[in-house]
């Protein structure tokens, strides 16, 4: 059970019709349904890709 609550404090979701967004333990957008955003050491963003690994300029 306590492995479940380490989980769940990771990471949060939100709902918006038929968006999920996935906001890390900082608050920062991780994932919104397209596209996933990478954060560097000082809570920077650092990369968004299209979740498949593909980088956006």
């Amino acid at each position: 059970m306590s492995t479940l609550i380490a989980i769940i404090c990771l990471t949060a979701l939100a709902f918006t019709g038929t968006d999920v967004y996935q906001y890390d333990a900082n608050g920062n957008l991780i994932r919104d349904g397209s596209k996933c955003y990478q954060y560097n050491g000082a809570n920077r963003l650092g990369n968004v890709t299209n979740c498949a690994g593909v980088i956006f300029s």
